[in-house]
């Protein structure tokens, strides 16, 4: 099946935290899996009630402020993170290319 797992299902949160920007994007694959959101209870990607359409989006401001280690969300069948922030100065990566991440364990520190 050509293209199968092409299209994907996508919740993006941005924000700042202590040093600048800060986005985190759950990747879930399009009609296989879902992302289901805990601090928005009426967010959830790819279910059969849904009227969204291939292609569209749609976007909501939350003023709900995040502290480390707040549950975001559940992924159902698989999903990978994309993590973009402004780092400090100092800042070193512990993870390398390639390595799997699992919850809690430190990207890297300041040095």
């Amino acid at each position: 099946m050509k293209g199968f797992l092409s299209e994907n299902e996508r919740v993006l949160y941005s924000g700042s935290w202590s040093y600048g920007f800060f986005s985190l994007t759950a990747v879930g694959a399009y009609n296989i899996g879902s992302i289901k959101s805990t601090i928005e209870s009426d967010l959830q990607t790819n279910h059969k009630s849904g009227n969204q359409l291939l292609g569209q989006f749609s976007n909501k401001r939350l003023t709900r402020k995040l502290d480390k280690g707040d549950h975001m969300g559940i992924f159902n069948f698989g999903s990978s993170i994309v993590l973009i922030f402004e780092a400090p100065d100092g800042f070193e990566f512990s993870a390398q290319p390639g390595d799997r991440i699992r919850c809690g364990e430190p990207l890297g520190m300041k040095r």
